[in-house]
């Protein structure tokens, strides 16, 4: 059977998912960044994935331009590799884009204190 699951329907799948199975998220970031060969400022965020005795950590890296972030590289990069077996079922892209705005918060509430 295939679901077709919006944006906003994905993310409440996810969530009960993740409470469900009891999956331990830790998000976190690297600090206020630093600056590459381009003069553009980088900030550097991670997620930690815990379920019993698989961890997978993946760091999600931002230019920081204007006040904004947007998404500059994955490592690694989940789109390609996924996420094991931890989330079997869910589109890689889904995943990707949950949790680089779950990081993007986090570096944001960071920022502004």
């Amino acid at each position: 059977m295939k679901i077709i699951l919006n944006e906003n329907r994905f993310k409440s799948v996810l969530t009960k998912y993740l409470d469900n199975l009891g999956i331990d998220i830790n998000i976190g970031w690297y600090g206020v960044g630093r600056i590459n060969g381009y003069d553009e400022r980088i900030i550097s965020g991670f997620v930690t994935i815990r379920e019993d005795e698989t961890i997978i950590t993946s760091q999600y890296s931002y230019k920081y331009k204007d006040s904004e972030l947007s998404l500059y590289e994955i490592y690694p990069d989940r789109n390609r590799f996924g996420f094991g077996g931890i989330f079997e079922g869910f589109p890689n892209e889904l995943l990707v884009n949950y949790f680089s705005e779950q990081i993007k918060d986090f570096i944001y509430k960071k920022l502004e204190s």
